[in-house]
């Protein structure tokens, strides 16, 4: 059986947990309601805070959403590697460091981003080892995005064929951070991260 540690302050009776709406629930190994799913994720344990992720700007290891490929690639360091999506001719899907990546557009199909074209948003994999001043980052718990950015403007739950239900996604509207969790695991942690930078 899961165990849950409650926090010296909570006010919910001994072997209840407190969810973030304040109400206390019983521990459970599968959560069947919203509720439940959000008071069994995991703790937070961050990463060592660095500078390399930027959410407010919409940057990670100097990439930024908003920025053309040679902004980029300067920021960077070094040219991103593009290639064409499997669907489409007319825009390019561009890695640096193979774990930042991003879209632009490549009308004239000659394999290189058009122009002063800017990227919509940058796209971080799960291998990404990056973290930003709070620490958070790829492997980290939802529970330090809420702690460190507070209540999401969104929050997404896969259900189960068994009627069991997961975190799935969360989104920051206002800082335009997406943060998506593994697609089948379902263990409470960013897997996926898509920056668009604040309004």
């Amino acid at each position: 059986m899961l165990l849950l540690t409650l926090l010296a302050a909570c006010s919910c009776p001994e072997g209840t947990v407190e969810a973030p709406s304040g109400e206390c629930l019983q521990p459970a190994d599968h959560a069947e309601s919203q509720e439940e799913a959000l008071a069994l994720l995991p703790d937070c344990v961050p990463l060592t805070p660095s500078d390399r992720l930027d959410i407010e700007a919409g940057c990670a290891d100097g990439v930024c959403a908003g920025s053309s490929f040679a902004e980029n690639n300067a920021s960077f360091g070094e040219a991103g590697s593009c290639d064409h999506g499997l669907l489409e001719d007319d825009y390019l899907y561009c890695n640096w460091g193979e774990d930042v990546y991003a879209f632009y557009d490549d009308a004239d199909n000659d394999g290189v981003p058009d122009g002063d074209d800017t990227s919509l948003g940058i796209f971080i994999h799960d291998s990404w080892d990056g973290s930003d001043v709070d620490g958070l980052g790829i492997g980290v718990s939802f529970t330090c995005f809420m702690d460190a950015l507070g209540e999401p403007s969104d929050i997404d739950y896969h259900v189960d064929d068994r009627g069991y239900y997961y975190v799935a996604d969360m989104d920051w509207s206002d800082l335009g951070l997406y943060v998506n969790g593994e697609l089948f695991d379902h263990d409470g942690k960013a897997w996926h991260m898509s920056l668009f930078g604040a309004d």
